[in-house]
């Protein structure tokens, strides 16, 4: 089985663009990381019917296919690289390690 046979070719400058615009907003800190694939989704639904030749719904379904592929692709990438570095603190995309869960030596802990 190949993504071609879900995914149109000329879809696949879109996988590009939308891991692209990821990357950017991401690491510019426009949005938090939980709302990027809404925000993948909404632009490949905007602009992948048109660079496929209109809004049918074929082309919504591909726009769809497309941004599950770009964001699925960034988190086999992720998730791959955390396999390779487990000895490394985990890092959730966000910038931030597990510092939720760090005791601090002057950190009052009966409140919970």
């Amino acid at each position: 089985m190949s993504i071609t046979q879900f995914i149109i070719e000329e879809g696949f400058v879109m996988i590009l663009a939308l891991w692209i615009i990821g990357y950017f907003v991401k690491h510019a800190g426009i949005l938090r990381t939980e709302w990027i694939p809404f925000l993948l989704l909404a632009i490949s639904l905007i602009f992948t019917p048109v660079l496929l030749g209109g809004y049918t719904a074929e082309h919504i379904v591909q726009a769809v296919l497309v941004t599950g592929a770009a964001v699925l692709g960034h988190q086999f990438v992720i998730q791959g690289d955390h396999l390779i570095h487990s000895d490394d603190p985990p890092d959730y995309g966000d910038g931030q390690s597990e510092t939720v869960n760090t005791i601090y030596r002057d950190q009052d802990q009966s409140h919970g």
